[in-house]
């Protein structure tokens, strides 16, 4: 069973979601089996399940969106039918990645920058598992963002 408390980070890419949620890990949040590898542009770690990843780019394509889309989402990401039929797909990300086998104490720590856009999907799912949903948004100036990606 999965702790009540989820620890939601949202924020752009490249926005210091990956150095946030480790903070929160180091302050007793349990991250993901299932990360991702590090890359070269981070050499620390995501700190994200590659099923969150997947879940989140299958959604945004569903929507005709990829991850580093230029335009605003579609608002039909926010219609009720549209969450109904994606729900499941992020419930079983969340779960596969946190397995049942594994002792979690503490809060739940869920980071991948694309809830950013799918937000409206994830926050039903986590609903619907009984979550108590802590929202963390770490905001770095756009300019910033955009010099970090060249």
């Amino acid at each position: 069973m999965l702790p009540p408390v989820v620890w939601l980070v949202v924020g752009c890419h490249r926005s210091g979601t990956s150095l946030f949620s480790s903070i929160l890990n180091e302050l007793g949040g349990n991250l993901p089996s299932n990360l991702l590898r590090p890359s070269l542009s981070n050499i620390k770690g995501f700190n994200e399940s590659w099923h969150w990843v997947q879940t989140n780019d299958l959604i945004l394509k569903r929507v005709g969106l990829a991850w580093d889309s230029v335009v605003p989402t579609n608002k039909c990401i926010e219609s009720k039918s549209f969450i109904e039929t994606q729900k499941k797909n992020v419930i079983n990300a969340i779960l596969s990645g946190f397995p049942q086998h594994q002792r979690l104490e503490g809060p739940l720590i869920i980071k991948d920058p694309r809830i950013c856009r799918t937000f409206p999907v994830w926050e039903r799912a986590l609903t619907e598992l009984d979550s108590n949903i802590k929202i963390f948004l770490p905001v770095r100036h756009p300019f910033e963002v955009i010099q970090s990606l060249v």
